[in-house]
């Protein structure tokens, strides 16, 4: 409402801002007014991630910056789904409305009988008598996207680490999962974090054995390929690909880098992330399909076709 009132008119802007400024107004108002009529929360969210550019952008990106933001509108659009096939139909506003409920339920309140959770990033400069760090598992810390991870990469993510162990000043409490599900797909085997295998002999006290993997043999797990240096090396670094890039709406529309229509039972494709696979399940029609892809490296995934970065090979 206020880009849109007097007030846009009198900031007096020119030329590519002003024309990007009117093409983002266009956008909103278009897929606002298919949600008001009810349009499925899923299918606006994901136009809108499309038609803006965004996606594409993302998908350009191959920094670890870049890909991590990717999956988070995965996740994003993941959760608008699933808000999507409870009892009720469900459109954005609602999803909107209940994630603010969850946010205010977030706020930090001495007697409540929950705990509010941080992130490594945000818990820098602060200090508790006793800190719990979860997903201690590759894949999560470090994050490992794709089949390798590079030095840079790896050095930072255990930094990062670092950074959350030492904010505990008494009890420091490392937790990881057997199996998790990740995206919406079927729960996956984990890998202990190799951040574990660094810590000083000794200095750990188990309470469950350390197995590498929940049941499977520690060879069906793939490593990341990056060679560890014999020592930590806490290091910060900026990179020219992280600043922010303009908006930049998209002229002809995203088209998907897959097309439902190309894929079948047996498909070989190739994900971003995930690396080759073979395609071994389609569920759904039209912008709404799901594709169950079995991954050399990364095991079965369930993925929305229209907003996938992958490619038939």
């Amino acid at each position: 409402e206020v880009i849109q009132g007097d007030l846009l008119s009198q900031i007096n802007l020119t030329g590519r801002i002003r024309d990007q400024t009117h093409a983002f107004i266009r956008l909103i108002n278009h897929h606002g007014a298919e949600a008001a009529a009810g349009k499925a929360a899923v299918e606006v969210a994901a136009a809108i991630f499309r038609e803006s550019g965004l996606l594409d952008d993302l998908q350009e990106d191959d920094t670890l910056t870049g890909q991590i933001r990717l999956e988070n509108i995965y996740e994003l659009l993941r959760a608008i789904q699933e808000h999507d096939y409870g009892e009720e139909a469900h459109t954005l506003s609602s999803y909107l409305q209940t994630v603010a409920l969850m946010t205010d339920a977030d706020e930090d309140d001495p007697a409540s009988d929950r705990v509010v959770l941080m992130t490594l990033h945000a818990s820098k400069g602060l200090e508790f008598e006793v800190v719990f760090i979860g997903g201690m598992e590759e894949g999560l810390l470090p994050l490992i996207r794709g089949e390798r991870i590079s030095i840079r990469d790896l050095e930072e993510e255990r930094r990062l680490f670092y950074v959350g162990a030492t904010r505990a000043k008494s009890r420091l409490y490392l937790g990881w999962a057997k199996t998790r599900y990740r995206y919406g797909s079927r729960p996956d085997f984990t890998t202990l974090s190799s951040f574990i295998d660094e810590i000083k002999p000794g200095t750990l006290k188990k309470r469950r054995s350390l197995t590498r993997s929940g049941s499977r043999k520690r060879d069906s797990f793939p490593r990341h390929k990056a060679r560890r240096p014999d020592r930590a090396v806490g290091a910060s670094f900026t990179d020219n690909r992280f600043r922010k890039k303009a908006y930049k709406p998209s002229t002809s529309g995203h088209v998907p880098s897959c097309n439902p229509s190309d894929l079948s039972v047996g498909t070989l494709v190739r994900h971003k992330v995930y690396g080759e696979g073979r395609v071994i399940q389609l569920e759904g029609s039209g912008s709404m399909t799901k594709a169950v892809v079995d991954f050399h490296s990364y095991g079965t995934k369930r993925l929305m076709v229209s907003f996938a970065p992958m490619k038939v090979i």
